[in-house]
């Protein structure tokens, strides 16, 4: 997808700069090494702009020009002995799985070696693999796999010949990734005027544990990414025992208030914490005065289910709770959590849930990744995904939120109406298709799960050895309310074990909230007797996703949100529908729900090619 890189005129009191993400990521921990996709944050400072990718950290002057201050690799930024001064939680290491007693332990035909393990092994293909201590050594070295079950993997041995063995083991550990899934922010409250911060996530889900590395800037205006401008930090986020471990991922748009940065993290992994979402509190005093690592005091909680977001509290006092908004998924509710005594292991959480208007009602189980015009032109770098397959996204979590004087403001995208398969292809797992056996060219198969009037089907299109399905056409694309349940299995046809990745067509929309905490419970703020919660979208076939959102201190809202479509530019017709940035704003005397116009983003000057995901992250922040 084109990236692009939005420059917003402010709003009237020049106290609004939208930064609109558009950006990959989700779990976007794994393997990544600093690289793709790009989880861009940014935050405006008094005097300099951040922008924070997984690949680079980068200082820019104010407008006019823009120019860059300062540049590092992120992964340098924080563990170059220089400046940083880190270590990786976990170094490549040595996750042994035992490899079975001779004879069956390790055999080779030709120059293929087969290994079996006594227990199911966790590796994937291409991973690299080391072997040894089986009773032939010459099987023992260090191989990428060729070939994976449960079980066992292959490996081609440049030595032919070799008897039947065993024992000894595998390992497979290619370490922690280091930079993860990076985030940045400027706390306003932080310090006299205001601090940077940097934070990033570590992780080896082979071993399930991680640590969050945050950094925090000496001044309101750091030129450089050296010792003399920025304190680093540690903090180890592995929570249960070890062997029984979960960890961290997506630490999100972070959010504070006048005592603490709060970071969330998604809980994966094994034992009980896994499912769980673990809150972070930092003490802010701590940070602006640039502590030891040793001094540090940071605070653990915990809360069942996935995906609270912070809020940054850009008017706090000392004393406050921390806000926390969750979308429960129900599409009736959004979840506003008070946590009290952020400073504390044993924070306490009172959660309100808020129905929603209900013309605000969304589809949880509906589609969630955006199409593009099904165009094979290139237009402004961007080239449109083949054969109907989709831009993976986020799913609809909330992504940040903002508050002043008493005012939170969050949003997410939101699936609407119904769905309808646009194309399905035979899954892969472990490098090898899932195509089943026994079927016919012709055979009709349905799409099992959902909750449809119409129910979709796939007819055979070409075949495989052993009647294995290679390709498949949509004969009905069928009518969904809900997805819930379809996992690519079918039923009919004159085979059966085939298993397909389905991608739908539909409608994605931004909503966003405007709730009042002023009082004991948070409620819905009111306009004119009516709920302050309002959505865009652009009608059927048309994605709008990964919105950003804030207030300023006059009651004025920004939103920032993008946009494609397959019916050549809905939001705007410059577009041709291929994904773009949008952004808008409202007035505190602008009806409950609605925003002015929206305004098209120019495309940046730059571009970059992302086939993945194309969202984890999106924020606004108050231009200090």
């Amino acid at each position: 997808m084109a990236r692009f890189r939005p420059q917003l005129e402010l709003l009237e009191d020049r106290r609004l700069l939208t930064v609109s993400i558009i950006n990959g990521g989700g779990l976007g921990y794994a393997g990544n090494g600093g690289g793709g996709p790009p989880d861009v944050t940014g935050a405006a400072g008094p005097n300099s702009y951040l922008e924070v990718t997984n690949s680079t950290v980068t200082l820019f002057s104010p407008k006019p020009g823009g120019a860059i201050l300062a540049q590092d690799g992120i992964s340098d930024f924080f563990y170059n002995p220089a400046i940083g001064n880190q270590t990786q939680i976990d170094l490549p290491g040595s996750v042994a799985v035992a490899i079975a007693a001779s004879p069956t332990g390790a055999t080779e035909a030709g120059n293929t070696v087969t290994i079996t393990t006594t227990v199911p092994h966790g590796f994937s293909l291409n991973q690299t693999v080391t072997v040894s201590g089986v009773g032939v050594a010459g099987y023992d070295g260090t191989f990428p796999i060729t070939a994976v079950t449960a079980t066992t993997f292959s490996y081609t041995d440049p030595t032919s010949g070799l008897a039947d063995s065993g024992g000894g083991s595998a390992t497979v550990d290619p370490g922690s990734c280091g930079v993860c899934d990076s985030t940045g922010l400027f706390d306003n409250l932080m310090g006299a005027s205001g601090r940077f911060v940097i934070a990033d996530i570590d992780v080896d889900q082979t071993t399930n544990v991680s640590q969050y590395l945050v950094a925090v800037s000496t001044t309101s205006n750091p030129t450089t990414f050296t010792t003399a401008d920025w304190n680093f930090y540690h903090i180890t986020t592995t929570e249960g025992p070890v062997g029984n471990s979960a960890w961290t991922d997506y630490p999100g748009n972070p959010g504070f208030n006048k005592d603490a940065l709060v970071d969330t993290f998604n809980m994966f992994g094994n034992g009980p914490f896994a499912g769980n979402s673990q809150i972070v509190s930092i003490d802010a005093t701590d940070l602006a005065n640039g502590v030891p690592q040793a001094s540090l005091h940071v605070f653990h909680n915990d809360r069942p289910g996935f995906s609270y977001r912070p809020t940054a509290m850009q008017d706090s006092v000392t004393g406050d709770p921390m806000w926390l908004i969750r979308n429960p998924n129900d599409g009736a509710n959004i979840d506003v959590t008070k946590m009290t005594n952020v400073l504390s292991n044993s924070a306490t959480f009172a959660t309100t849930s808020l129905p929603l208007p209900a013309s605000k009602n969304f589809v949880p189980s509906g589609i969630n990744n955006p199409l593009d015009d099904d165009d094979p032109v290139v237009t402004y770098g961007d080239v449109d995904n083949p054969g109907n397959s989709p831009a993976s996204d986020i799913d609809n979590r909330i992504l940040n939120a903002g508050e002043y004087n008493n005012t939170v403001v969050a949003a997410h995208k939101v699936a609407v109406g119904t769905a309808s398969v646009v194309s399905a292809s035979v899954q892969i797992s472990n490098g090898t298709p899932v195509g089943g056996s026994g079927y016919t060219v012709g055979d009709t198969l349905t799409v099992n799960g959902g909750t449809f009037t119409t129910a979709a089907t796939l007819t055979v299109a070409t075949l495989g050895a052993g009647g294995s399905v290679s390709t498949v056409t949509v004969a009905d694309p069928g009518n969904y309310s809900s997805l819930a349940g379809i996992d690519g299995t079918v039923t009919g046809g004159s085979g059966s074990g085939a298993k397909f990745s389905i991608n739908f067509r539909g409608e994605l929309d931004v909503q966003w909230y405007a709730i009042d905490v002023s009082g004991g419970t948070p409620a819905f703020q009111l306009v004119g007797g009516s709920a302050n919660v309002g959505r865009i979208g652009f009608g059927p076939n048309t994605y709008t996703v990964d919105p950003a959102i804030n207030i300023n201190s006059t009651g004025e809202i920004g939103l920032g949100f993008m946009e494609s479509d397959t019916v050549g530019g809905a939001a705007n017709g410059a577009t041709g529908g291929f994904l773009s940035t949008f952004v808008t704003a409202r007035k505190p005397t602008d009806a409950a729900g609605t925003m002015q116009p929206i305004v098209l983003v120019p495309a940046g000057t730059g571009s970059g090619i992302i086939t993945g995901r194309i969202g984890d992250f999106s924020g606004m922040n108050v231009d200090p």
